[in-house]
């Protein structure tokens, strides 16, 4: 399978299991992040393309860190630095590596860490 497949059914399959930890439908979990069933599935099937606010809204209804599922989808151990080295290595179609480097960027930023962390916290 290519890499960036991998990637997106990597973090699509992560989020599935963190949802079914938490009894949760895709429903549930849609309503509660403020999206859909139907964002919820496509993003658990591996689809590409969901919105960084939503992401971070799904993460913070499951109380885990987008950082560290993406960490986990790209590969075990691997940091942001690795993550944007693989990106610039053409290890993934001009559209997610878009979307990879928008999430990337946005992790980075503090206002989505304080939003993910006051969410993660409370």
């Amino acid at each position: 399978m290519q890499g960036h497949k991998l990637c997106l059914r990597n973090l699509g399959a992560l989020i599935k299991e963190e949802r079914k930890k938490r009894g949760l439908t895709q429903d549930e979990l849609g309503r509660a992040s403020g999206s859909s069933q139907a964002t919820v599935q496509r993003l658990e099937i591996g689809f590409g393309g969901t919105r960084i606010e939503i992401l971070l809204e799904i993460c913070a209804v499951l109380d885990v860190s987008l950082s560290g599922l993406l960490d986990q989808a790209v590969g075990a151990g691997r940091k942001h630095q690795q993550v944007s080295d693989s990106l610039s290595m053409g290890a993934v179609s001009p559209f997610e590596k878009k979307w990879l480097q928008n999430i990337l960027g946005e992790i980075e930023k503090n206002p989505w860490k304080k939003i993910a962390n006051k969410k993660q916290n409370s």
